[in-house]
């Protein structure tokens, strides 16, 4: 079948679903569902010094306009201005993450200081009605342990371990959601492999090294949190759910006509959104057909299996992807949007960092997920938008999809956007503004930008309400025989 054959067949399914969206007049979510906003410790808080980012960010050129996380938006001091804003936009869920080198800047010396600064802010976040959603690792090693060669360390699983038992015994009180790792695979890919992260290593071997201390220690500080945190700090029974957060991009293959870039496409899937799933989660052994000598002896081990009470999600983007031999680290090519408009022939709308705007993702993003039999938790989605006007829209597009997988039977129970307000985004700098709130980094106000109104709106009043969708999508009704053609359905169906 032709690609534009194909393409008007999905899309005509898609508007069928506008259609029916537009007659219903509201997209609305199920009762309890959970809406939140995210943040990382590195790099809202400021003043974090003692860790391998501060020391890969001194290395020329590797930071767009050499910025530097510094001050960040001082979120280590404006905590509870933050956690007031974030009450203010109807949330139920503040994502943060606890800045290692922050709690044990010396091997095994842990600070009481720094223990009871989150402590003061998780308490915070209790005391305005929001659910306090604790990340343990997002991307920053303490210097003393990246001296040690970081995850490529055989006994880095012991000191994740420790560092895990620590919080869940002296914070579990207050938390019952966790999550051991932030984007494990982007962390690997980007730092071991491709360089562009710290620690910056150009190294396969490092990486497959890495990945597996990674879930190694994912394993070990689940038993940690179990044992250690046995407050229900919700009282909904459950002391601890602890899961891990992937970050799922869709893998398309570049020329779908092509074996090779079926292959290549398929193969790059598995490896970023499923490897490490099937391995905490024992559902395949797969992992032969990329490390065959030592995959399965070193990735699936019993005591990895059933690891995860939930999957966080976090979607941004679609990849077309081929071979490629002027590409000898990866081995492939990952084409956004000039490249892949070039080969379809058909437009592609993208963000201000380049990345393709496609909100089917997300809908096929958790269908995927949803084979592993546990809650799905929304934990990152959102889009860099200095003028916060096509906030809106890239929120209801998503969730026009994010329902239709509900809609399903796919459990997803949360929608946590990226990110409460701007911040460091890693080798970007602060030039990318995904903030529901505007961060002047000269004062560090706050201004609540036309998306994070919008979002606030969504939260009130549990998804898309009826003048929402119209405010979005336009004046369609159940009695207009001549819907107009929806542009979500249409732009992301190729």
């Amino acid at each position: 079948m032709k690609r534009s054959s194909l393409a008007l067949i999905v899309s005509f399914v898609f508007i069928l679903i506008a259609s029916r969206a537009a007659a219903a007049g509201e997209v609305i979510f199920p009762e309890n569902f959970l809406w939140g906003a995210a943040t990382s410790s590195y790099q809202v808080e400021g003043g974090i010094y003692g860790n391998d980012w501060a020391e890969f960010e001194k290395r020329p050129g590797v930071i767009t306009n050499g910025d530097k996380c510094g001050a960040a938006c001082d979120h280590y001091n404006r905590y509870a201005e933050d956690i007031k804003l974030a009450k203010e936009l109807n949330l139920k869920i503040f994502r943060m993450s606890v800045e290692w080198a922050r709690i044990e800047p010396v091997e095994g010396r842990f600070d009481e200081k720094e223990l009871a600064h989150y402590r003061a802010v998780i308490d915070e976040v209790r005391r305005n009605g929001l659910i306090p959603f604790v990340t343990v690792f997002h991307f920053c090693l303490p210097r003393w342990l990246a001296d040690k060669g970081g995850f490529t360390n055989p006994q880095s699983h012991v000191y994740f371990e420790r560092y895990a038992a620590y919080l869940a015994k002296n914070l579990g009180d207050q938390i019952d959601f966790w999550t051991t790792q932030n984007e494990t695979m982007v962390y690997l890919t980007s730092g071991y492999l491709l360089g562009i992260w710290a620690p910056g290593h150009k190294n396969p071997v490092l990486m497959w090294r890495a990945l597996a201390n990674l879930i190694k220690s994912h394993a070990k500080a689940y038993g940690a949190i179990k044992l250690n945190d046995i407050s229900d700090a919700d009282g909904d029974g459950t002391a601890a759910a602890v899961g891990i957060v992937m970050n799922y991009g869709i893998f398309d293959p570049y020329d779908p006509k092509s074996t090779a870039n079926v292959i290549m496409a398929d193969k790059v899937n598995y490896f970023g959104n499923h490897l490490l799933l099937d391995s905490l989660m024992g559902k395949s052994t797969r992992i032969k057909e990329l490390a065959p000598e030592t995959g399965e002896r070193i990735l699936f081990l019993p005591e990895y299996k059933n690891t995860l009470d939930f999957i966080g999600v976090n979607y941004y983007t679609r990849f077309f992807v081929r071979p490629s031999i002027t590409k000898p680290i990866a081995g492939m090519e990952m084409f956004t949007k000039s490249r892949a408009a070039a080969h379809s022939g058909q437009p592609f709308e993208t963000n201000e960092m380049g990345w393709l705007i496609y909100p089917e993702g997300i809908y096929r993003a958790v269908k995927a997920i949803a084979r592993y039999g546990v809650p799905i938790y929304i934990t990152e989605n959102g889009i860099p938008d200095k003028t916060a006007k096509k906030r809106a829209r890239f929120i209801s597009d998503h969730l026009v999809w994010l329902k239709k997988a509900i809609d399903e039977g796919v459990l997803v129970k949360s929608y946590i956007h990226w990110a409460l307000t701007d911040n460091f985004e890693w080798a970007e700098g602060f030039w990318p503004r995904f903030g529901l709130y505007d961060v002047d980094y000269s004062t560090k106000k706050r201004s609540l930008n036309e998306g994070g109104a919008f979002y606030s709106e969504v939260a009130r009043n549990n998804g898309l309400n009826a003048p929402m969708m119209r405010s979005v999508y336009g004046a369609e009704s159940a009695h207009d025989d001549k819907i107009k053609r929806d542009r979500l359905f249409d732009r992301n169906s190729q």
